[in-house]
């Protein structure tokens, strides 16, 4: 067995004992963590509800006021009277207000005027508590998705290796998930106190925006107008009414937190929604905040300009292109500002080139001279998947475009070219060196003249003198070897 493969030898037993422990503490962190955000999002709300409560005393008071001059005054009069004459388009939320706590009050049975007025506010009290309950609720489920899913990662991970713990695991897969699970419980077993409080507060803060699209002040007498309706008046939610008039940087953290949500439903599947996942998000939700404050000044269509912010939310890059775009440079300029290099990779998908990206690896160079046992305890990527994405970042980076012409040997990654030219001296060298025969074979034995016909064969299809030296180096590059070893032991890989 070489040193690539002995490095994938587990201890069951003792991963438990420290699984165990690592589990415990994270799971109270990020709780401790969620219930912080949530304090903060629910008094943020509280305070406004009970600032509207105090506004809206006096109003009932003048209200109060005209009703006893003349007992007879319609609504309509007792609107005119507070309100006089109003600019509809600024003032008409103030006069939409009067009429419906006058119409109200009206309503409201009772002889004695001052008494009618305590008990009229205390109903008004009473309803906006409980429209304050009810935004509460819902503000708890949304923001209890993202550390539920995480307890749910943590126990999975856990889980796994209480599994592995009685049954060794036999597989390439069920070794590496042994690995990512035991890296991920003693990674998240830490704090990380300020950077989980930083993205549960935007997460906070987006989902207060989304129930309040108008403002807290504003959404909340707004949601009292719908509670109080007059006879005729529109009764739907008033977030959902205020949505068409809505400030675009809410739009952005609306796309933001859609993108959110979306990540970490995958990041439940995949087992990944550790530390840095939490860093990308940062950074993602302040190039929202951003993009959508720059998309704000520029001179677009209102529609166009909403559209616009809420993708920017959940794909940045496409902000990006805009401004490119509006400043007369080419979207292939803004794409630059944030370079794709694994798209040459079919393997990586959007969410494996996002996971790779959070590790740092932003193109093919990252990917081929990265630590590939590392990579594959931190990354979500499937293993099997994960190891033909370097084995072929290993052959672009080597080959550059010329390796398309090596599709004729046929050659689509690093190895099986290494394996091609050098049939089983690529690996027998380091077996033999332990004095062992590997588990199988992926290449035939090939005499000197077989290897030096095939060697000419890749130096016509790339129309090059000799390649040899970047086949030695590349059979002697360890992520190779180590890609190699795995596949003689684990036919998965």
């Amino acid at each position: 067995m070489t040193d690539a493969v002995k490095a994938w030898t587990v201890e069951p037993a003792e991963a438990l004992r420290d699984a165990l422990d690592h589990a415990s503490t994270a799971t109270r962190a990020i709780w401790f963590i969620f219930v912080l955000a949530l304090v903060v999002g629910v008094g943020l709300r509280f305070e406004r509800t009970a600032r509207v409560l105090e506004d809206i005393g006096p109003i009932v008071d003048q209200i109060n006021a005209v009703v006893v001059a003349d007992p007879t005054a319609s609504v309509v009069g007792i609107q005119s009277k507070l309100t006089g004459e109003l600019n509809t388009e600024t003032d008409g939320g103030y006069a939409a207000l009067v009429r419906v706590l006058a119409y109200k009050y009206k309503q409201t049975p009772g002889l004695d005027k001052a008494a009618l007025r305590d008990r009229f506010k205390t109903e008004l009290k009473g309803a906006l508590l409980r429209n304050w309950l009810m935004l509460s609720v819902i503000h708890l489920a949304l923001l209890c998705i993202f550390p539920g899913s995480f307890s749910i990662t943590v126990r999975a991970a856990l889980a796994g290796i209480r599994k592995r713990a009685a049954d060794p695991p036999t597989t390439f897969r069920e070794t590496v998930v042994f690995h990512r699970n035991r890296t991920f419980l003693k990674e998240e077993g830490r704090l990380l106190f300020w950077r989980r409080l930083a993205v549960f507060m935007l997460f906070s803060m987006s989902i207060t925006y989304l129930m309040a699209p108008a403002g807290l002040y504003a959404s909340t007498i707004g949601e009292l107008l719908t509670i109080y309706p007059v006879p005729g008046d529109i009764t739907q939610p008033y977030w959902f009414a205020e949505f068409s008039r809505v400030q675009p940087f809410v739009l952005g953290l609306a796309g933001f937190l859609t993108y959110s949500l979306i990540t970490f439903a995958h990041g439940v599947t995949t087992g990944e929604l550790g530390n840095r996942l939490f860093l990308t998000l940062w950074n993602r939700g302040m190039t929202v905040v951003i993009l959508s404050l720059v998309l704000t000044a520029m001179q677009l269509d209102s529609a166009l300009l909403n559209a616009l912010i809420f993708i920017a939310g959940v794909f940045p890059q496409t902000g990006l292109q805009a401004i490119a775009k509006a400043a007369q440079r080419g979207a292939e300029q803004a794409a630059a500002l944030n370079p794709v290099g694994l798209a040459a990779l079919p393997q990586i998908d959007s969410f494996g080139e996002n996971s790779l990206r959070s590790l740092g690896i932003h193109n093919v160079a990252d990917l081929a001279g990265a630590d590939l046992t590392r990579l594959l305890e931190l990354s979500s990527l499937q293993p099997s998947v994960l190891l033909k994405a370097v084995d072929r970042a290993l052959l672009l980076d080597s080959f550059g475009e010329l390796h398309q012409k090596l599709n004729a040997i046929p050659a689509r990654n690093a190895s099986s070219l290494v394996l091609y030219v050098e049939g089983r001296d690529a690996y027998m060298d380091r077996w033999g060196v332990l004095q062992q025969d590997p588990p199988r074979h992926l290449a035939p034995q090939l005499s000197d003249g077989q290897k030096k016909a095939r060697l000419n064969e890749v130096n016509t299809a790339l129309g090059a003198a000799d390649v040899s030296t970047l086949v030695t180096r590349l059979q002697h590059t360890a992520n190779l070897q180590f890609i190699v070893d795995n596949a003689l032991c684990y036919p998965d890989a």
